[in-house]
């Protein structure tokens, strides 16, 4: 859509919440990924250091990717 076009702002904003919504639905094991791959280099994060940013404990985040039937090591090799 061009951009002097004023659909645009509207559009852009409900895609914006479209995206939050969606995001808020992923499952604990994106959002794992995601932080993993953030702080990937030179090595991967630890668990704590993942935990710590997403604003948990490490035994919390092990306990949410053992519900999901993940390991954290799973992960972190799947990103590599």
């Amino acid at each position: 859509m061009p951009s002097g076009c004023g659909g645009s702002d509207a559009l852009r904003g409900y895609a914006d919440e479209m995206s939050d919504a969606f995001a808020e639905q992923l499952p604990a094991v994106h959002e794992v990924m995601g932080a993993i791959i953030n702080r990937l280099a030179p090595r991967p994060p630890s668990l704590n250091a993942v935990a710590g940013t997403l604003g948990m404990s490490a035994r919390s985040l092990q306990r949410i990717l053992k519900a999901e039937a993940h390991a954290y090591r799973e992960l972190v090799e799947t990103v590599r």
